[in-house]
């Protein structure tokens, strides 16, 4: 964001640019009419771009939802290409990955008030507002900690902060990279902005043991990101061999001062995590296929219209990636049937996070999760055909 006020011919450049406001505008109102269309499949709620009670707390939504529009509008007339030895980083049609990228990183510092977004340097521009400083901060607050840093790992996929039991994979995040891999806990609110998370359990995959150190639990809303100030697991050093399940800590999280939002969402990243006497060149494959593909596999596929997929919902995309049941190419299935598993009990299918998430709560389904499903003769049919297909996995 550094220029000089001095430099006439930059801002001549800027002026004889305006025209990018108007085009990055109608960009804009683009946008949010494909999110008003997301709201009638009851993926996006329709909430104002701005509304602090944003659903979706992935950095490319609040990007996308609360601060893309004043920067593009206010900085964008200037940054949306290149000022001499400056380099664009609101690029048209490429903001999030432009401005994520610039100069490999250079927005997201640790901690953000420091970032160059913020402080904008040298700069002919005014500051930004207050309103949009904080949704800057909120955002850049859930992009650091989101990706691997000094004495962190990449934050695992979030779950929102409310009663009900929960699956965090690690299918996506390094090193580990298992999609047979993952944390379960359940959670219950105790009191005003307490909640306890309980049986909180690592299993490791067949492919690698996993050792994690000192798991640290970070609250995400759309007015910023924080670290749980409680710390309870700091002594946590633990190592899982491959196809083990181990308790975290003595399994039990009291979480405190969490955000006054019941939007809010919970991650966790480790200041350690790494394999541990991985299997080498095991191939991984789904030993009941056919039972997957296509009882299960298409009954996966609506979620994967509506949410589970990109461009949907970055939240529930992150959490799981269904974009796969809609592909016919047998590997990639073959990857999926694998990831679907990681969210399976083989032990009691039944009980299987898949099957208790679309559940209604009222029938012992887990109440965090937004879509229930409500017609009683598709559910018993996803549901047996799961427990079939984990039969045939044992």
């Amino acid at each position: 964001m550094r220029s000089v006020s001095t430099n006439t011919d930059h801002a001549a450049q800027c002026a004889s640019r305006r025209g990018l406001r108007r085009e990055a505008t109608r960009q804009l109102v683009g946008l949010l009419s494909l999110g008003a269309g997301m709201a009638l499949l009851g993926c996006t709620p329709n909430l104002a771009p701005e509304s602090e009670e944003l659903d979706d707390v992935h950095p490319q939504t609040m990007f996308d939802r609360l601060v893309k529009k004043d920067l593009v509008r206010d900085c964008g007339v200037c940054h949306a290409i290149a000022q001499g030895s400056v380099m664009p980083f609101l690029t048209m049609g490429q903001e999030y990955q432009a401005i994520t990228a610039y100069k490999g990183g250079a927005f997201l510092t640790d901690p953000v008030i420091q970032s160059l977004l913020l402080q904008k340097g040298q700069h002919a521009g005014p500051p930004l507002a207050p309103v949009q400083a904080d949704a800057v901060k909120a955002w850049l607050e859930a992009e650091v900690a989101t990706r691997p840093g000094m004495n962190k790992s990449g934050l695992m996929p979030t779950v929102p902060l409310q009663d009900g039991e929960f699956n965090m994979s690690f299918e996506t995040i390094a090193p580990v990279l298992d999609p047979l891999a993952n944390l379960t806990f359940s959670l219950k609110e105790e009191g005003n902005r307490i909640f306890r998370v309980s049986q909180l359990k690592l299993t490791a995959g067949p492919g690698t043991g996993i050792r994690l150190k000192h798991p640290r639990f970070y609250f995400l809303s759309a007015k910023g990101t924080s670290l749980d100030p409680a710390d309870t697991l700091v002594s946590v050093d633990l190592t899982v061999a491959a196809g083990k399940t181990a308790t975290v800590g003595g399994g039990t999280v009291l979480l405190t001062q969490a955000p006054e939002t019941n939007r809010a969402r919970i991650g966790i990243a480790f200041e350690l995590l790494e394999r541990v006497n991985p299997m080498g060149m095991m191939e991984l494959k789904c030993k009941a296929f056919n039972l997957f593909n296509p009882p299960v596999k298409n009954e996966l596929q609506p979620c994967a219209q509506s949410c589970h997929a990109p461009g949907r919902n970055n939240t529930a995309n992150g959490a799981f990636n269904m974009e796969a049941s809609l592909s016919s190419d047998e590997k990639t299935l073959q990857q999926f049937c694998l990831n679907t598993l990681g969210r399976v009990d083989r032990a009691a299918p039944r009980n299987s996070i898949l099957i208790k998430q679309i559940t209604p709560a009222a029938q012992g389904g887990t109440p965090n999760h937004p879509y229930k499903q409500g017609d009683a003769n598709a559910l018993a049919r996803f549901t047996n055909a799961v427990d079939a297909w984990a039969k045939g996995e044992k």
